[in-house]
């Protein structure tokens, strides 16, 4: 016969049956019979003793004679991370009793005293965890017999897990509660759900030791905890140890088994506040002053605008930027802690930034807020080292520079302006800039090689006026290293035969736009000219063209932007006028777009084409260009 032993290491498929009656059960207090009512058995064997008849590996070994163990249930299926196992325990050792039934808890809760009849059932193991079972096949003792084998004693009986750490669980320890102290969950598996309850996935998260030592928390994805958080700070976990293999393993009955609200490991000490931080920094890289900072996440890590490494915090007393290991869960609003201490303060293109561990953040509080510094432009360019890292909002002001928010464009407000800078990779970067006055723009005040105000969504720009459009094209439908072949547009090549390609940056997830490069056009196409031009614009009186641009690599090459009301198709035959607008050159930097500025086309009415025209050759001249969000607007 097959072997079917099982733990609750390992969830069979008749779960996917039964999951929906476990949750539709309805709890019921049961009334405790007397205690001179209880049954009182007497053991004739510990559980060590019981476990030693049998060899890890081997076959399972029938119990002959009259056994009676006595013991105190450790884990009951009651949360549904425990399937169709109970694990009980006595003072000598640990073990998993198999039955064939559901919502045991009822009769056979965690802390009831109970004796096992083991005559005639099974010792055995799966993967190296001791299990007594209904027969040599692994079966679980069925529920019409569990009275039979099994015999509840008195409820909410002393049971105290073991205090261990995590080298020192072994095979003496299995199916024993035991408890791990200063210990905390990995960085990558903070703010984790245990398990996937929704597609009853099963999951392992990390759980590290401030001492050094790592543990799998092995959790069902039938319980009913699944979907819960894993908690960001350090603490205790109360478990029963288990292991699948060589691979150890914890198995918590519920949350609750989880108590985990200190300090990260590393972030005990001294506190240090944002001011102290930046006091240490005087010019020259140096080891940050050990201890711990709290403070208010001011920066937002689900919109795009911020590095997924880089963590903004603010407290009473200035702002920082923290540089971080790896990506962090902290969002706008939260309180946490981070330690500091073990790396260095440095400059980063002007920015002041403090190196720091993603793995020391410790989550305090949640949706607080920060209110941000109301100032003219003025204020914060003179103040703009003390104020770098925090928010500031400025108020009855203009933006310019591009129709779109990606890229860099200029806030004024009268006393002077600033770069409001967005990354591509924002999920606002396409929406359009309201034009006029607009009531507020507020952000992180930044600094790359340069002043700027870094939004974390739309909503941190208020007023103005959205401009109608009279005709948009983002590229976002071109397929990625193919020809441009938009719906109107023209993409032909006058000499030579290289195309304008649709493009995509970061390469799979990032922003859509059409390229043109000479690269490795040598010696077939000396020189290349290639045009790009947009369907039928249909002008009214007044209309502002704008678009952005982007360059790379080797000077020489050239990018032009012209009108033509005659454009039939051949752009050989059609007259041509070169508009006034900014492209991007070497100085602007590699592949930054820039806006062309607001080209007046008031001396143009009814249909028009716009044409971007390339011209390079290789070796002489290869740049790449990129052209991107061009857009006609009524003033």
């Amino acid at each position: 016969m097959k072997n079917r032993f099982f733990s609750f290491a390992a969830y069979c498929l008749s779960a996917l049956f039964i999951v929906g009656g476990i949750s539709g059960c309805v709890k019921h207090k049961f009334d405790e019979p007397p205690i001179a009512d209880l049954p009182v058995l007497t053991a004739t064997h510990t559980i060590a003793q019981i476990l030693g008849r049998h060899t890890i590996g081997a076959a399972p070994d029938l119990i002959a004679d009259s056994v009676i163990l006595e013991a105190i249930v450790a884990a009951d299926d009651e949360s549904g991370n425990f399937y169709k196992n109970m694990v009980i325990q006595d003072a000598t050792s640990g073990v998993q009793v198999r039955v064939d039934a559901t919502s045991f808890y009822v009769n056979y809760p965690i802390k009831r005293r109970v004796w096992i009849k083991a005559k005639n059932l099974y010792i055995g193991d799966y993967n190296g965890v001791p299990q007594i079972s209904f027969n040599a096949a692994g079966d679980g003792i069925p529920q019409a017999l569990l009275a039979q084998y099994i015999v509840g004693g008195e409820r909410n009986q002393t049971l105290t897990p073991a205090i261990k750490t995590i080298d020192q669980l072994g095979d003496a320890d299995l199916n024993m509660l035991v408890q791990l102290d200063s210990v905390q969950f990995a960085a990558a598996d903070q703010l984790q759900p245990y398990a996937n309850g929704v597609t009853s996935t099963s999951l392992n998260r990390t759980v590290e030791s401030c001492d050094g030592g790592t543990i799998i928390v092995r959790t069902s994805g039938y319980a009913n905890f699944a979907d819960a958080s894993t908690p960001q700070g350090k603490g205790s976990i109360v478990a029963v140890y288990s292991k699948f293999g060589a691979t150890k393993q914890l198995y918590i009955r519920n949350t609750d088994d989880v108590t985990m609200s200190g300090a990260r490991c590393g972030q005990g000490g001294n506190p240090i506040t944002i001011s102290a931080l930046r006091a240490a920094f005087t010019g020259s890289p140096v080891l940050a002053p050990r201890g711990v900072v709290t403070g208010i996440v001011i920066s937002d890590k689900n919109n795009g605008n911020f590095d997924g490494r880089n963590l903004v915090v603010q407290d009473a007393t200035g702002g920082m930027t923290f540089r971080l290991d790896a990506a962090h869960n902290a969002n706008v609003g939260d309180e946490i802690q981070i330690a500091v201490g073990t790396d260095s303060i440095k400059l980063f293109n002007g920015l002041v930034q403090t190196y720091a561990s993603a793995g020391t953040i410790n989550l305090l509080s949640m949706g607080n807020t920060v209110t941000p510094r109301i100032a003219t432009i003025a204020d914060i360019i003179a103040n703009a080292s003390a104020w770098q890292s925090t928010l500031v909002e400025v108020q009855n002001a203009s933006l310019s520079g591009g129709s779109t928010f990606n890229g860099s464009r200029t806030l004024n407000d009268g006393s002077g302006t600033t770069t409001v800078y967005t990354r591509s990779s924002a999920n606002f970067a396409s929406a359009a800039v309201p034009t006029g006055n607009l009531a507020f723009v507020r952000g992180v005040l930044s600094e790359f090689n340069g002043l700027q105000i870094l939004m974390r969504d739309i909503t941190d720009v208020s007023g103005g006026t959205v401009p109608t459009y009279i005709f948009q094209e983002n590229f976002s439908s071109v397929t990625v290293n193919a020809a441009v072949a938009l719906n109107g547009w023209t993409n032909v090549a006058v000499q030579g035969s290289t195309l304008w390609q649709g493009k995509q940056f970061p390469v799979n997830t990032g922003n859509l736009f059409a390229e043109m490069t000479a690269y490795q056009t040598n010696p077939t196409q000396p020189i290349v000219e290639s045009w790009l031009v947009t369907p039928a614009i249909n002008l009214t009186t007044n209309s502002i063209l704008t678009f952005e641009t982007a360059r790379a690599f080797t000077p020489a090459s050239t990018l032009t932007a012209y009108i033509s009301t005659n454009f039939t198709g051949d752009v050989t035959t059609a007259t041509w006028t070169q508009l006034p607008a900014t492209i991007a050159q070497v100085a602007s930097g590699q592949y930054v777009f820039v806006g062309s500025g607001d080209v007046d086309l008031s001396a143009y009415s009814g249909n028009v084409h716009i044409a971007f025209k390339y011209l390079g050759g290789d070796p002489t001249g290869t740049m790449t260009y990129r052209v991107d969000n061009v857009q006609v607007r009524e003033q």
